[in-house]
């Protein structure tokens, strides 16, 4: 049984339950049906009813209006009583005795029969009802959980226990020694080399590692370069241009497999059931396209993170450790000028659509580590072009996820043009500035319309509680043997994907990875 069709394992431990998906859903659906009918059916029948009334009072006696049939003919009524009363006092003649003897009566004449009256409806009446009717129905569309209650919510949640949050610290640090070790060594023989005047390039792996991390004046961005060798050292800190991070990816860094499959367990079982439970995102449509351990130091590196949206449709972040003070999310109303700080326990994660805007805020002692996550929620798998069961209400029909894939399809048709591609539809100058306004718009309208909420999902003296719940459901459905799609976790991350789910190209890191991808 594919687990969008069963119960939320941890059901019984939220204090603040999400919406329940499917039963919003088809209330929606009713919703606009019933609209749709009102509007096509009922509404163009009323409106001759309606209209007839009025020509119809329009005609009446009562209007004012002369010469009308009903006035001749009550006209011609009076004047044949009086006439009867005149042939009253008159003695009767030979003509009327015989009319008395034959039954005989002089009647008025028939008043001549009313035409029916053709109704006319007015020409700008039809357009408006229209118009109504839209309005109406994306309201009712808008009015859906992923576009109202979750699409500017943050959630809180346990994920990780104790143990846990310290192994993936752990695995953090062997990897930045493993990346200064080979650090050390390249730039040691690459400074032989160039000293002794032998080559001015080393074989193509020694270089392309070196050319990678190794300190330059300012890369495209502006941004200085740092290598691996700057403090903290071992950790990558220009991977992320716009916003870069002190960061170690799960797989372009030398990360073992064991690490890899330890974190995707726990995120098939965990994190997986939670996004479903919160966003309505089947778990098999759930790709990440980034996932990394990130570090904020206060004596030295990077302190904090600048205001941002991720370019993702949900993102998650998990404190790993408390050996720190100050630190945090901050997420930001723009409209109303407010915000919240997002300040959860070690092991809690934060999950928020990707397009509230947010910052990373400054440790004033200590070192602060999150593990953190980009994941788009996919119609189709880039790779296979296979449906992933992804819902129609949690795609098309929501502007948060909408609004993602436009901005996707801007930059796919940039790429194109710039690379020379094949040309889409999309590449329509035309096309791409109304996706332009599209975007801009749904992301007013999802600041004023959704409200900005941090609720924390579970009490913290069931953490532990809930966590062996989801724990148990994955067992069980793993024992039962049951076949459903799952999560890409790694395999298919740092991909730039246009609207119609093909790749457009590969992240440089991803490039420079060479097959690491492909062995997992």
């Amino acid at each position: 049984m594919p687990p969008s069709s069963s119960p939320f394992a941890g059901e019984a431990f939220l204090i603040n339950p999400p919406p329940d998906y499917p039963s919003e859903w088809r209330g929606i659906i009713t919703r606009l049906v019933l609209c749709v009918s009102l509007f096509a059916v009922v509404v163009p029948i009323s409106l001759p009813v309606l209209f007839g009334k009025k020509v119809q009072m329009g005609n009446s006696p009562s209007s004012g209006g002369g010469g009308s049939v009903d006035d001749e003919s009550s006209q011609q009524q009076i004047h044949m009583i009086k006439k009867k009363k005149r042939d009253k006092r008159r003695k009767p003649t030979q003509k009327a005795k015989a009319e008395a003897e034959s039954g005989t009566t002089v009647s008025a004449p028939n008043a001549p029969e009313m035409e029916p009256t053709a109704v006319e409806i007015p020409t700008y009446l039809l357009p408006l009802v229209n118009i109504l009717c839209l309005i109406m129905c994306f309201f009712i569309v808008a009015s859906s959980p992923n576009n109202h209650i979750a699409a500017r919510a943050v959630y809180q949640a346990p994920l990780l226990t104790a143990d846990e949050c310290r192994r993936i610290i752990g695995m953090a640090h062997a990897v930045a020694e493993r990346n200064v070790e080979k650090a050390t060594k390249e730039s040691a023989k690459m400074d032989f080399l160039r000293d002794a005047g032998i080559v001015s390039r080393v074989d193509d792996e020694a270089d392309d590692f070196v050319q990678q991390h190794q300190r330059q004046g300012q890369d495209q961005q502006g941004i200085e370069g740092r290598s691996l060798l700057d403090e903290p050292k071992g950790w990558t800190k220009d991977r992320h241009t716009s916003y870069p991070t002190t960061d170690l990816n799960l797989v372009t860094v030398p990360f073992e497999s064991d690490d890899r499959v330890f974190l995707q367990e726990i995120l098939d079982a965990r994190l997986a059931p939670l996004v479903e439970r919160v966003y309505g995102i089947a778990p098999g449509a759930v790709r990440a396209n980034d996932i990394f351990v990130v570090r904020y130091d206060y004596e030295r590196g990077q302190k904090s993170l600048r205001g941002h949206t991720d370019s993702s449709h949900v993102s998650f972040n998990i404190l790993l450790n408390d050996e720190f003070t100050g630190g945090g999310t901050r997420f930001h109303n723009r409209v109303a000028g407010t915000y919240q700080d997002g300040k959860p326990n070690p092991g809690e994660v934060l999950i928020n659509n990707a397009l509230v805007f947010h910052e990373g805020l400054s440790v004033s002692s200590g070192t602060r580590y999150i593990l953190v996550g980009f994941m788009s929620a996919d119609r189709v798998d880039p790779m296979s072009q296979e449906a992933t069961g992804l819902n129609t209400f949690a795609s098309w029909l929501s502007l948060p996820w909408l609004q993602v894939q436009l901005k996707d399809a801007i930059y796919s048709s940039y790429e194109r043009m710039n690379d020379g591609g094949e040309p889409k539809w999309t590449d329509n100058k035309y096309i791409r500035n109304l996706f332009r306004d599209i975007v801009s718009a749904a992301q007013l309208f999802g600041d004023l319309w959704a409200p900005h909420t941090l609720t924390k999902l579970v009490d913290d003296a069931n953490a532990s509680k809930f966590i062996h719940a989801l724990d148990e459901a994955e067992s069980r459905k793993r024992e039962q043997g049951a076949v459903y799609r799952r999560a890409n976790w790694f395999k298919n991350q740092q991909l730039h994907v246009d609207i119609d789910g093909t790749v457009t190209k590969e992240w440089a890191t991803r490039k420079r990875a060479g097959g690491k991808f492909q062995e997992l």
